[in-house]
């Protein structure tokens, strides 16, 4: 089985840090990628995002966390 990926997307850093620190007990190893704001994020999905589990805020300062979610879904990424 595939090692799986996180990505963590939050404008709080409080939320993150603790969300990190949870997945790190339960998925040891697992890579986390933390991110403030859904434009890096959305890039590092585009460049390498196969196969990562999403967890986002639905109040992002940039656009709404089920908005960002859907424009993840419609790009149709490979291997995602």
């Amino acid at each position: 089985m595939e090692k799986l990926k996180f990505i963590l997307i939050d404008n709080d850093g409080i939320s993150l840090s603790k969300l990190s620190k949870m997945i790190e007990r339960i998925f040891k190893n697992a890579p986390i990628h933390i991110f403030s704001n859904s434009y890096k994020a959305f890039e590092l999905i585009k460049a390498k995002g196969e196969n990562s589990i999403i967890i986002c805020n639905i109040k992002l300062p940039d656009i709404n966390g089920i908005k960002f979610l859907d424009k993840v879904k419609e790009n149709k990424f490979k291997n995602f």
